[in-house]
């Protein structure tokens, strides 16, 4: 690359940083504070196209926790771009200060924000990490320090507009640790939840170097867990979503200190109230989530919630949800009333109604199946038999089948029903006998 060229305007002073796409130099201007003034490390054709890439979409996004651009220009050689200059890096702070655990989870929300903007203006970032959340000196000089989300090099939007694909198939780029799966095996397809599994990774970078924040909020490890699911569709579905999360977790509130079914049944109560709102709603999921192997709230709250609830559940978090149905299926195993166990056949018969995701599909049967096969009365095996002779959904059958194939008692019920002809070929996973 050329010996660089000092921006019209500004001095560069000393080189602060390079990576793979760009380097970054401490920069003035008369009467100004100091900035950082960003070029590309090389003039190879799609590099230049990057950057150009990289500031067009950050100058376009407007957030008090996004780097701002200050001025760029895309045409001198090489192009630059020039932004506030940071007084640290997250990762800096996490491993050298001795912030509190408050200040730290205020610096990731923070980060939140940012991404959660990017998110509603239709830009993923794709190379979250803590270097590239970068902190800036307050309004005033005791004000905290403030987290604003930096470099986008390697972002895109969610459209399918060609700037937005300068990555050849079979690429990938990122920091091994901090990035979700799916980037490494089809980068171009990645969606704004490899963002949140790479937000999950800070958050668990921050554990690493802090093991105190786990002792202060114990449950910081269920966020973790949840947004660094190798299934993106068991994620997180939304920054919204984590963030409402973390503030449940982290919010001095009594309901911290009550049992899962009484948290519950606060959610529940919110939710009712405020029909609109969606914090009630994942608060009311993040407590299923995080407590699927407690039978009493499965049957007493889960089995008991509202369709107009569970409808929102289904279409807004469909990838958790499943997970709290597949427990819920399980939980059918334990010995129930009559009314507990039609209520669940009738819940499971609405989720089949309603719900186009063909896992948790599969799971509803499952759950019909096992009510039909322990509890042997008509009503409840007309019910299932209704479901399994009418589903046609081929991937739902698929993986009905593999669930199917790791239960000897539910088989051994389906070989004894009758007109097994009217089954679909897929249901035994061996054709038809």
């Amino acid at each position: 690359m050329n010996k660089l060229v000092s921006p019209k305007g500004y001095t560069l002073l000393r080189r602060l940083g390079i990576g793979g796409f760009g380097e970054v130099w401490e920069a003035e201007t008369i009467g100004q504070p100091p900035i950082a003034v960003k070029f590309p490390t090389t003039t190879e054709p799609r590099a230049l196209e990057r950057f150009h890439r990289e500031v067009r979409l950050q100058s376009a996004l407007d957030h008090p926790n996004i780097v701002e651009v200050l001025d760029f220009d895309l045409e001198q050689e090489p192009p630059w771009v020039a932004m506030p200059l940071a007084q640290h890096n997250l990762q800096d702070q996490i491993e050298n200060s001795t912030d509190s655990t408050e200040q730290l989870l205020q610096w990731f929300k923070e980060s939140l924000a940012g991404i959660e903007y990017a998110h509603a203006n239709h830009v993923i970032h794709r190379d979250l990490k803590p270097t590239n959340i970068l902190l800036f000196a307050g309004r005033t000089a005791d004000s905290p320090l403030v987290a604003r989300v930096a470099d986008f090099g390697l972002s895109r939007r969610f459209t399918r507009h060609p700037e937005t694909f300068q990555t050849l198939t079979g690429e990938a780029y990122g920091t091994r640790w901090f990035t979700a799966p799916e980037q490494w095996s089809g980068f171009r397809e990645a969606q704004s939840t490899a963002d949140i599994y790479s937000l999950g990774r800070i958050l668990q970078y921050f554990v690493e170097f802090r093991p105190s924040i786990k002792a202060e909020v114990p449950a910081i490890s269920h966020c973790i867990t949840v947004a660094t699911r190798d299934d993106p569709d068991a994620r997180y579905q939304s920054v919204t979503e984590f963030q409402s999360e973390i503030d449940l977790l982290t919010r001095p509130s009594a309901i911290l200190m009550q049992g899962p079914v009484a948290q519950a049944k606060s959610a529940m109560r919110e939710i009712l109230a405020s029909p609109e709102e969606s914090t009630p709603l994942a608060n009311l999921l993040h407590i299923f989530v995080r407590n699927t192997d407690d039978f009493r709230l499965l049957q007493s709250i889960f089995s008991r919630t509202p369709y107009e609830v569970i409808d929102r559940l289904l279409a807004d978090h469909s990838g958790p949800f499943r997970l709290v149905i597949s427990a819920y299926v399980d939980s059918l195993e334990q010995p129930l009333p009559v009314d507990a166990v039609v209520r669940g056949s009738n819940l499971l018969d609405h989720c089949l109604d309603v719900s186009r995701d063909q896992a948790t599909r599969a799971r509803c049967l499952i759950g019909l199946i096992r009510i039909a096969a322990i509890y042997e009365l008509q009503e409840l095996t007309d019910a299932a038999l209704h479901r399994l002779y009418f589903e046609t959904d081929a991937a739902t059958l698929i993986e009905l089948a593999v669930l199917l194939k790791s239960d000897v008692k539910l088989r051994e019920w389906i070989s004894r029903v009758p007109d097994r002809r009217l089954l679909p070929d897929l249901m035994l996973g061996e054709g038809r006998s």
